[in-house]
């Protein structure tokens, strides 16, 4: 069977990694594609051997979230401009690009 899960918080391919060995490390899972420019993954698994819940807690315990839908193009807390054209498109918790595990750090992304 396969199945799309939404995840957030995912950075860059070592998060995409860190996700797809933690879905293929569990019995029952064949395959899970992971995609952190969408906010996907599409896993291939054996429902009679593993169940959504155990799929998102392996997530979730490399630190990222689990959502119900895809990955927003919004920032996720509104949008503040500043002079000289820069903006501000979101604040989130930063994730560590090399574990997974989210700090007490927030993250800011500028455009200009």
């Amino acid at each position: 069977m396969k199945k799309e899960i939404h995840v957030s918080g995912m950075r860059c391919s070592s998060c995409e990694m860190l996700v797809s060995e933690a879905l293929e490390a569990l019995e029952g899972v064949q395959k899970a594609e992971v995609s952190h420019q969408r906010g996907v993954v599409e896993v291939e698994y054996d429902p009679a051997k593993i169940d959504d819940e155990a799929m998102k807690r392996a997530i979730e315990g490399e630190g990222f979230t689990v959502t119900d839908r895809r990955k927003s193009k919004k920032p996720p807390h509104g949008r503040l401009s500043y002079r000289y054209g820069a903006e501000l498109t979101g604040l989130e918790p930063a994730t560590s690009c090399v574990t997974g595990r989210r700090s007490n750090q927030t993250e800011l992304q500028l455009r200009s």
